[in-house]
């Protein structure tokens, strides 16, 4: 139902897209977004409404990451992927198991980045597993 909804919908789509570009986005936007708006308030429209001053914020952010992102960070990354190939890692126990036995029928299980579980107890203790 979501994949189905995210592939089909066009600003969820956009989103993604942005969301591709967001590291560079992320390291540049306390410089290019207040220097655009300065910019355009001092060259085109000194009074301009604070939404449109978010918008030339908002896309001058989103285009200097996207520059960035592909004329530095993703050839780096493929450069880096040539040079040094990513290992292969074995899956982690589904969490599925710990559904099937018995002791932990009633409680709920959590599951982190970590490899460690936390598991919630139907007392409401926690427990590592």
């Amino acid at each position: 139902m979501v994949v189905s909804l995210f592939n089909k919908n066009k600003v969820m789509l956009a989103a993604a897209g942005v969301g591709f570009y967001s590291y560079g986005i992320y390291l540049f936007h306390f410089f290019i977004g207040p220097g655009a708006v300065s910019n355009f308030r001092r060259c085109v429209w000194p009074n301009a409404p604070t939404f449109v001053q978010f918008l030339i914020f908002l896309s001058a952010d989103i285009m200097f990451g996207f520059l960035i992102s592909s004329v530095i960070e993703q050839p780096v990354l493929r450069w880096r992927n040539r040079v040094f190939p990513p290992k292969e890692r074995k899956p982690r126990r589904a969490i599925e198991h710990y559904y099937r036995d018995k002791k932990f029928k009633n409680y709920l299980i959590f599951w982190s980045m970590f490899p460690t579980f936390a598991v919630l107890r139907s007392d409401l203790r926690w427990r590592r597993i």
